[in-house]
């Protein structure tokens, strides 16, 4: 017997030869072996007559999960109410977890006379691009800066009667800046450009300015302003100039506080 290669020839006994399907190297056949590979749950022979050396292991990630099957159900289960327990709601119509930071558009009550189209909460929806019909609007605006929509950050408690000792606490907040978008259909002031103003209220009824500017008038107009701190309000809003005939609308207003929690007074 003597070597050949990797394989061993023998006058006396011989054994077939064969090339190694990977390697090309000479081998005896009998030290060759099939290569097999998972092809979905079972392992499949591939057809490939390789060497030791260029055996390999199946590939597990080839391989398919038999998934178990469902575990038997509960008859009348009584599973935790998780979403509720997370997301708790307050019949007062204010934030009750008065946890920050929290998307402030979420907090308090919609303030304004923009009550027409998809009424004051379309403004504060999250959707930023939809038509003049589903967004806050007057279908013919008040004369002067008496067209506003804003957030009154302690929710609107009016028509509640409670002890003064059960009462809830009113937040105020400073803000840092806001965002304006306009109908994607229309401009904010169907008469092309307006004046507006974002003013802040500790009563609701006499409001300061805070900023002063005017819209261009292009239809899906976004106005973006940053503001340089200020005093603490309980409301905030945008108010716009009419003339008593054109429409106004407004599809969005994101209003930035600029502290990081609200001061309950």
């Amino acid at each position: 017997m003597r070597p050949h290669g990797h394989a061993s020839i023998s006058l006396r006994q011989p054994r077939a030869l064969g090339i190694c399907d990977r390697c090309g190297f000479l081998y005896n056949h009998d030290r060759l072996a099939w290569q097999y590979e998972w092809r979905g749950p079972k392992l499949q022979n591939i057809r490939l007559l390789v060497c030791t050396p260029c055996m390999d292991k199946p590939q597990e990630q080839l391989r398919t999960i038999v998934l178990p099957p469902d575990p038997t159900t509960i008859k009348d289960a009584r599973p935790e109410a998780y979403a509720s327990d997370d997301n708790p709601l307050s019949p007062l119509g204010f934030d009750a977890t008065h946890m920050f930071p929290s998307p402030p558009q979420f907090a308090g009550a919609n303030t304004g006379n923009l009550t027409l189209g998809g009424g004051r909460d379309a403004a504060f929806n999250g959707v930023t691009n939809k038509r003049f019909d589903y967004c806050a609007s007057l279908a013919a605006s008040v004369s002067g800066l008496q067209n506003f929509i804003g957030k009154n950050w302690a929710g609107d408690v009016s028509g509640i009667t409670a002890p003064s000792s059960l009462a809830p606490p009113v937040q105020t907040h400073i803000a840092s800046g806001f965002t304006m978008f306009a109908p994607n259909d229309r401009p904010f002031y169907g008469g092309g450009s307006t004046a507006y103003q974002f003013q802040g209220s500790n009563d609701g009824t006499i409001y300061a300015a805070l900023y002063s500017a005017s819209t261009v008038g292009t239809v899906g107009e976004i106005i973006t302003v940053d503001l340089a701190g200020g005093a603490r309000y309980q409301y905030h809003r945008v108010a716009f100039n009419g003339d008593g005939l054109s429409p106004i609308g407004i599809a969005q207003l994101q209003i930035n506080v600029a502290d990081a929690a609200p001061n309950d007074v």
